[in-house]
């Protein structure tokens, strides 16, 4: 019986059934032989090669002897020869020349197109003795989160005479196997391809050879690609420091911590050049800042010596003196390194917030009314609370409508059309509890994701405070402050500035030497003997102690501050598999929907703490992305990467299983996990000035069916990459809904009419022996696949109806549909229907809990 397509064979009772396979394998060519000019020749028995690599570069394939040049090879099949030219000309047994090719097997004796299509004849060699099942699985039964790794084997004839001389010597570790279902009433093209993996393992025995395989997501195993701290320009690490990654930011995360990479380490150089004298405590300079630089107690590394000596008091820019004699040798003009006393303003200035471009949303004005209110060309990714800049002058947004942008409080001027608006890449800059001002206390560049700390940033940002004693007296052009009462080694240290009362002019202490005498860094700029004076002791940076944290907009689309931000979870997600070298088997389109069904903005970092020495891979990342926003990550049929967003809204229609269909069945309610209470932790801060530490927002939502019904105490607890309390609130609901009563599992087995399903497929089970379900008499269950697994033979799936969450969340119905006193089960299973003011469909208690809005 001639058939058309495979779905003709899936609904077949009872058929021949093939199973065809793939293995490919490498070996490296050697004993080449001249065969003309630089063109070399060897042996090659194998009919189909996947690639030839040199040196791990790949050859360019051509179709003639003639045409072979450099870096390129000719597969002559019919003579079993290999003409290949190095890259270099040079003889390729001096090369690693590796050839790629592929093995063919079947369970029958069988000769199809090699591709299964239109090319070359080969003879599948019939060894397979059988495979285990294989298909997609969701990682738990609360349907989001990745496919568990597709794993499972196939088990061949051990035929001596074929493989005795190939299984050792061949190299089939991470290779690729492809696994097809076929009959041969088929067309071959309809060979339907149910695996696709690469060898991790492999076993021989007497009777038969096993190759255990894994696939595509097995590769998410892999690290996330980082870029090393160290990389960065300038960059001067301690060895703890030495292993951290510059970071990647999605959406807009806040409380990231930066991470400092000038560190003083050994001791940090100074500017000028110094003249040191053996014996002596002198030091003099060229071209140095002593008084800016330098404070008494560092100690000071002089050329290329070993020895350190203790400054003593500094005199000025260019002369200082240390405690003892310098016991190094005589030099001048050599450079030196100080290892300070104390944290300086000077070191410990950089820092990485991101291995990459942070986007920074940049528009110009269209109109404005007044001052408070503008339109923009483009208002993406500004929001209310925003810090922005308009022309240059600093202001807050309190509301974005459209492209309309209004003000918390009016600028100095009304906006001019062309004026450009700019909202910080980076903001809410904080040393500890202490908020910066951008420009005046530090800069940032937005395309390298860096921020410079400014010299005065801790001074700028650190409280007024009143200095004890009777009196203070500042001498105009000296650097010497006496006291009368004062305390001033109690209340001051170096690093502390000084004012007179009443003065504007700020000095900051080089030492003190008493009680009521100090020696500021600077000369004052006026004489006055005052009570009431103020001081301020800034907390200067120190690697590895203090915090510093802000608020950030992630990477982009294109890698540029100008691309589109990528905030949204399909759009993480494709991004993360794109880095993970996986693009050309995405579903573009997948995870382009996916963000709109779901359109939450997150915020999240990679690795989540800065200091994280153990990179994340790929599968961990997509999962945190996942439990933000009922996200999956599936294969479809075709073998590529779908992102699909969890939605269960009455559907218009789903593959309908009814009894016929169906070998056997079995239902299992899930009831671990009913909740009273789901709480979602969103708006994770690595740094909260606030609390000191780390720390999650809580949005919570209570289920009366867990509370009442159920009678459970039970809280759910989701830690999330939301950062809208909006967003959390409804992720709340949503949990609060699917786990206030038991989710179904279903267990069915059926021939091969199931085989092109995948999992997050909708499915109405239809079968006499179902009972009725929640909220309605109807005994049908709308369900998801939670995992489809085939050999080739048959099919075992299971499918998960998430607290019936298919039979009660409404969609808008149209007008013409009919009432729900007319609707058959069916309709009312598919529609959803006003209810009266209970919840309830004309007061009929069957009809409660149905029709709910997800």
């Amino acid at each position: 019986m001639a058939l058309s397509t495979y779905s003709e064979y899936q609904a077949l009772s009872a058929s021949e059934k093939l199973v065809l396979a793939t293995i490919e394998a490498s070996q490296r060519l050697m004993g080449w032989t001249l065969y003309s000019g630089s063109v070399y020749t060897v042996s090659f028995s194998y009919s189909v090669i996947s690639s030839i690599e040199e040196n791990g570069t790949t050859l360019t394939s051509v179709g003639s002897i003639g045409a072979v040049v450099a870096s390129s090879y000719f597969h002559d099949r019919d003579n079993g020869l290999i003409y290949l030219r190095a890259s270099d000309s040079t003889n390729p047994n001096g090369k690693v020349e590796v050839c790629t090719f592929k093995l063919f097997f079947a369970n029958g004796p069988v000769r199809a197109p090699h591709d299964l299509s239109t090319g070359f004849d080969v003879e599948w060699i019939h060894l397979v003795k059988e495979t285990s099942e294989f298909g997609v699985e969701l990682d738990n039964y609360n349907q989001f989160g990745l496919a568990i790794e597709g794993s499972g084997n196939i088990r061949l004839i051990n035929d001596q005479s074929y493989w005795a001389s190939r299984f050792d010597k061949l190299t089939f570790e991470n290779q690729r196997v492809s696994i097809y279902s076929w009959n041969r009433d088929l067309p071959i093209t309809e060979a339907k391809l149910i695996y696709k993996g690469r060898i991790v393992s492999k076993t021989w025995g007497p009777e038969r050879i096993a190759f255990e395989l894994k696939d595509t997501f097995n590769e998410l195993r892999a690290p996330v690609t980082l870029n090393d701290l160290s990389s960065l320009s300038g960059a001067r690490l301690i060895p703890s420091f030495s292993t951290l990654k510059q970071r990647l930011l999605y959406g807009k995360p806040q409380g990231v911590r930066g991470i400092n990479y000038d560190h003083v380490m050994n001791g940090y150089p100074i500017t000028g050049t110094l003249n040191s004298t053996n014996a002596s405590t002198a030091v003099s300079g060229t071209g140095t800042a002593f008084l800016t630089q330098l404070s008494p107690n560092d100690q000071i590394q002089i050329g290329s010596s070993f020895v350190r000596g203790t400054i003593a008091s500094i005199t000025d820019d260019t002369n200082l003196v240390l405690t003892q004699n310098y016991g190094g040798p005589t030099q001048v003009g050599v450079t030196a390194i100080v290892n300070p006393s104390h944290s300086k303003r000077y070191t410990n200035r950089k820092f990485s917030i991101a291995g990459h471009a942070l986007r920074e949303p940049s528009t110009t004005v269209v109109s404005a009314p007044g001052p408070q209110q503008f339109t923009v060309s483009d208002a993406t990714d500004i929001e209310a609370g925003d810090d922005i800049l308009v022309n240059s002058e600093a202001s807050v947004v309190e509301l974005v409508s459209g492209n309309i942008i209004r003000l918390t409080g009016a600028l100095s001027f009304t906006p001019s059309v062309g004026h450009v608006v700019l909202r910080p890449a980076i903001s809410e800059v904080f040393i500890e509890d202490r908020e910066l001002t951008r420009t005046r206390d530090y800069t940032y560049t937005a395309s390298a994701g860096t921020l410079l700390l400014n010299n005065l940033a801790e001074f700028n940002i650190a409280p007024e405070l009143k200095l004890t004693g009777t009196s203070v007296t500042f001498t105009n052009t000296s650097r010497a402050i006496t006291g009368i009462g004062t305390h001033f080694k109690k209340d001051l240290s170096p690093t502390t500035w000084i004012k007179a009362n009443g003065q504007s002019d700020w000095f900051e202490v080089l030492s003190i030497e008493s009680d009521t005498a100090l020696t500021l860094r600077t000369a004052a700029t006026y004489t006055s003997t005052s009570t009431s004076n103020l001081y301020r002791d800034p907390l200067i940076y120190k690697e590895g102690t203090t915090v510093l944290s802000c608020s950030a907009l992630g990477v982009t689309t294109n890698g540029l501050t100008t691309g589109a931000l990528l905030k949204t979870a399909g759009g993480i997600a494709k991004d993360l598999l794109t880095r993970a070298g996986l693009s050309s088997i995405l579903n573009t389109a997948s995870f382009t929907a996916s963000d709109i069904d779901n359109q939450f903005t997150l915020g999240m970092v990679v690795p989540k703490e800065y200091n994280q020495r153990s990179i994340p891979n790929y599968r961990d990342t997509i999962e945190r992305v996942n439990k933000s926003v009922f996200g999956s990550l599936v294969q479809n049929e075709d073998f590529q990467l779908e992102y699909i967003i969890l939605s269960p809204e009455r559907l218009s229609s789903a593959t309908k299983l009814e009894e016929l269909d169906i070998l056997n069945f079995a239902v299992t309610s899930q009831s671990d996990k009913i909740a009273k209470t789901a709480n979602i932790q969103y708006l994770f801060k690595e740094y909260d000035p606030d609390a000191d530490d780390n720390s999650f927002a809580v949005s919570s939502a209570d289920s009366d069916d867990g509370e009442f019904l159920a009678k459970t105490n039970n809280e759910f607890t989701m830690e999330t990459a939301i950062i809208s309390a909006s967003d959390a609130a409804t992720y709340a609901s949503r949990w609060a809904f699917v786990l206030g009563v038991a989710t179904s599992i279903v267990k069915i087995k059926t021939k091969l009419q199931i085989a092109r399903l995948q999992v997050t497929d909708k499915v109405e089970l239809l079968h006499e022996k179902l009972y009725e379900r929640y909220g309605s008499t109807d005994t049908r269950k709308i369900a998801l696949m939670r995992f489809v697994k085939q050999n080739g033979l048959d099919v075992n799936a299971e499918m998960e109806d998430l607290g019936n969450a298919f039979s009660r969340v409404a969609i808008i119905t149209l007008n013409t549909a009919v009432d729900f006193s007319s609707a058959d089960t069916r309709t009312r299973a598919y529609n959803g229907y006003i209810t009266d003011t209970y919840g309830m469909q004309s007061n009929d208690a069957e009809t409660f809990g149905t029709n709910l809005i997800w």
